[in-house]
């Protein structure tokens, strides 16, 4: 099973992406809502991915070291266009 934490600055994004998980047989060990947060979660609970949306990957949290230990998959939740 693989250990995941979802980040999404959106809470409803967050539980959906949970729900879409378990239900695929991961389990999601913690959710973040920012950066900052995403690396407190992912240091506590060393997932094997970290989702994230891809407004979170720019900037700090793209830039640390011990983000760049875990896997990841970034989400754009933005349609074409918009």
């Amino acid at each position: 099973m693989t250990r995941v934490v979802v980040v999404d600055d959106q809470p409803m994004m967050r539980a959906a992406f949970r729900t879409i998980l378990e239900a695929a047989g991961h389990e999601v060990v913690g959710e973040a809502g920012d950066g900052d947060e995403a690396l407190d979660v992912t240091e506590r609970h060393a997932p094997d991915v970290v989702g994230l949306a891809d407004d979170l990957v720019a900037g700090r949290l793209e830039d640390r070291p011990e983000r760049r230990a875990h896997h990841r998959l970034v989400v754009d939740d933005h349609a074409p266009g918009h």
